[in-house]
């Protein structure tokens, strides 16, 4: 075991639908919207890490009504102290397999906040 999401939370949610006709208009200009994810983590104790996946859908400035959806959710990774040294690997844990591992997650809450 290279590491294992021991724990993910909400860390932070923004959902941002500022009048009726900004949902009613969402589908309608859904390709001025465009999904930007940022990954941060941070270490919280030798073996564990905690990797920040956030998921922002935002409109183009040019929209007048726009939506604004941002979802922070938090994992908390062990890691295998034999990777604590392996720069590279570590990398591809916090930068890609954990973002992939909670993407489903996330885009279940957006799903479920567009409800």
């Amino acid at each position: 075991m290279e590491y294992k999401i021991i724990s993910k939370f909400i860390k932070d949610l923004s959902f941002e639908i500022p009048d009726s006709k900004t949902i009613l208009s969402l589908e309608q200009n859904i390709t001025k919207y465009k999904v930007v994810v940022n990954i941060t983590a941070k270490a919280i104790k030798n073996d564990i890490i905690q990797v920040d996946t956030i998921f922002q859908f935002n409109a183009d400035e040019l929209l007048e009504n726009k939506a604004h959806i941002e979802i922070n959710l938090a994992s908390l990774v062990k890691i295998d102290e034999s990777l604590n040294k392996d720069k590279a690997k570590l990398e591809k844990i916090i930068l890609i397999n954990v973002p992939n591992e909670v993407y489903p997650t996330i885009f279940q809450i957006f799903k479920n906040l567009l409800k």
